[in-house]
């Protein structure tokens, strides 16, 4: 569950709290399913502040991303495939990856000044949910090239 952000600094705080987070004891973190006859629900974030959600379909031996962000909180949530997610700490060379999976869907929060990417691993198709808690600006998209 995201809080509400009011202003810049809300955004600043929660950030530098993610950052400083050990990822490789909190990540990956599974879905709560709820199941019923009907099938299985499970809420994929929660938000009081604005954000976006998307939806990707990645073909098998691809990556997305090799960028980072200095602002935007991003979550990254496997639902079905086999997919590689790594980090790097912005100017160093260490390496953080996770491998999550669709047979327990899974996901991954992105600190700010991280590299990251996502690499589809598996045979079939990836999909992968993203929220992000800024709409997309393309003159103002807070996006920085970079490889893992």
């Amino acid at each position: 569950e995201f809080p509400r952000f009011e202003n810049e600094f809300d955004i600043k705080l929660f950030n530098t709290f993610r950052s400083n987070i050990n990822l490789q004891k909190h990540y990956p973190q599974k879905h709560n399913f709820h199941v019923d006859k009907r099938g299985e629900f499970s809420e994929l974030s929660r938000s009081h502040s604005k954000g976006q959600s998307s939806i990707s379909f990645t073909n098998s031996g691809f990556i997305r991303g090799n960028h980072f962000h200095k602002r935007k909180i991003e979550r990254f949530s496997v639902l079905k495939g086999e997919a590689e997610i790594q980090l790097k700490k912005y100017l160093t060379n260490d390496i953080i990856s996770f491998k999550l999976s669709g047979e327990s869907p899974s996901f991954i929060d992105i600190p700010i000044w991280y590299v990251h990417n996502i690499k589809n691993i598996g045979k079939e198709e990836l999909i992968t949910h993203f929220w992000i808690n800024e709409l997309f600006n393309l003159n103002d998209n807070d996006t920085y090239p970079d490889n893992v």
